[in-house]
């Protein structure tokens, strides 16, 4: 584990404070740690970034916007099989768990797609990989 403390806002914009790096073989052990956290601290200034490391180095994805209902829904969905291939739990059986219209669950689980995917998206939008944008 890494620890960084600083003192004043740094060149990259960074805000005073602590900023800690931790690994952990065990992503198990991770999540349920990012849970906590996310869960325990309630203080605007506190923010989780998951790190995930691949062959291109680590990329950020920032999950303190994801609120706890998405959280827990899609934490079910992935649980119950929702997203094995193929699927093994319907998304009536995701709505009857959390005893909300599969409309609600579908708009939970779709926000917290868009926010994966649009973070993988950025996290590998080099320069030279760019395309035209609509």
């Amino acid at each position: 584990m890494a620890i960084h403390e600083t003192s004043a806002a740094t060149e990259s914009g960074e805000q005073p404070g602590i900023r800690m790096t931790m690994s952990f073989a065990d992503p198990a052990t991770a999540r349920e740690l990012l849970l906590f956290l996310g869960r325990s601290l309630d203080d605007e200034s506190f923010s989780v970034d998951c790190v995930v490391p691949s062959d291109s180095g680590p990329h950020v994805v920032a999950v303190d916007t994801v609120t706890d209902a998405q959280l827990s829904t899609a934490e079910y969905a992935v649980s119950c099989g929702y997203y094995d291939d193929p699927r093994s739990a319907r998304l009536a059986d995701i709505a009857d768990e959390f005893d909300r219209s599969e409309s609600a669950i579908s708009q939970r689980l779709n926000a917290v797609e868009r926010h994966l995917v649009r973070s993988f998206v950025d996290a590998n939008d080099l320069p030279d990989k760019r395309a035209e944008r609509c």
